[in-house]
């Protein structure tokens, strides 16, 4: 293990990685019993990753970061592929043990091994940086986040943001000040599903990132589950649209986001897409949501629908995340990709 660097943050309890029915059940568990079970789970053809990111976490949280490694090794010679969570899990517990320099290490070539960098990554980052005053490195992951990976920024996030910005740091943070205060016209709470990304196995990642009232009294707001609101939203009839529009909502691209990552459909996406674009307030398609919208497309093979929503990109001007030009290419290079029209 490497020496730690010489001004560490205070530790701190990083969350959780998100984790399966199966990792749950582990982690309810004491270590020895923890790994007990893992140990009776078949190794052929392999254990499931996230079996084995639970136990890489459960070793760190102990201090026994040389069985966590070994953890690791094992899982690699098993070939049990290491993923986001993986990554996740040695990231959080680096930050957290005050090797902040070799997080962003593994945190920096990670997009070389194909592994996307997640919100809940970019989180335990910015705050182990913000609480060490270390804010070139944090207008680094900054620009990263909104440039590179197109990733919005969770709460940990905006937290650093917020010190940098307070701290006289506010070159590259200018996209972020309507972020960082609260909208008075929005009335309710929106449930927190982003997740570590786009992947459909992260769903857990950011269930306790959600914003801290940090002791102050809070007035409880309406809640408002974007899931809840896309299943409804279904079959997009007149009906349904209709009690939309009247629902009064505050259109904002986060929501947008979480809406569209939501619909179990792309057709139903793209029609919420094409409306929301039009309702009266002010709302404007962004980066993250057009980002949103071509990831979806592109996955579900809408040839056509890709080529116009681009064809709009250039129009605006609007410079989309090099993760999503990845993917475009990806999906235009593959030779076994559905073609929709």
């Amino acid at each position: 293990m490497p020496s730690p660097p010489a001004s560490p943050p205070s530790p701190r309890s990083p969350t959780s990685a998100p984790t399966s029915p199966l990792s749950r059940s582990l982690l309810r568990r004491s270590r020895a019993s923890a790994l007990e079970a893992f140990g009776s789970l078949p190794a052929a053809p392999r254990r499931p990753a996230e079996a084995y990111n639970v136990v890489i976490e459960l070793h760190a949280r102990d201090g026994e970061h040389d069985a966590a490694v070994e953890a690791f090794r094992r899982m690699v010679r098993e070939g049990a592929l290491p993923n986001a969570h993986t990554y996740t899990v040695v990231i959080a517990q680096l930050a957290s043990a005050g090797f902040v320099d070799q997080a962003l290490e593994v945190f920096r070539i990670l997009p070389s091994l194909r592994v996307r960098r997640t919100t809940r990554q970019y989180n335990v980052l910015a705050e182990a940086l913000a609480s060490a005053g270390r804010f070139d490195q944090l207008r680094w992951l900054v620009r990263e986040m909104a440039a590179v990976d197109g990733v919005m920024p969770g709460p940990q996030m905006r937290a650093a943001i917020a010190a940098m910005r307070e701290a006289g740091h506010i070159d590259g943070t200018e996209d972020f000040v309507e972020e960082l205060s609260p909208n008075a016209r929005i009335g309710y709470a929106v449930d927190d599903v982003e997740g570590e990304g786009d992947s459909e196995a992260e769903d857990d990642e950011e269930g306790d990132d959600k914003d801290r009232s940090n002791g102050e009294k809070q007035t409880l707001k309406p809640w408002l589950d974007p899931r809840e609101l896309a299943r409804a939203l279904d079959s997009w009839d007149s009906r349904e649209v209709a009690e939309l529009e009247g629902a009064g909502l505050v259109w904002t691209p986060r929501l947008v986001c979480k809406l569209l990552r939501a619909f179990n459909k792309a057709e139903t996406a793209w029609e919420f897409f094409c409306w929301v674009a039009c309702r009266p307030g002010g709302f404007a398609h962004d980066r993250h949501t057009v980002a949103r919208m071509v990831a979806i497309l592109a996955r579900t093979g809408h040839v056509e629908l890709v080529e116009r929503l681009l064809a709009k990109v250039r129009a605006d001007g609007i410079l989309l995340p090099l993760a999503t030009v990845r993917l475009v290419i990806d999906f235009y290079g593959s030779p076994r990709r559905p073609t929709r029209r």
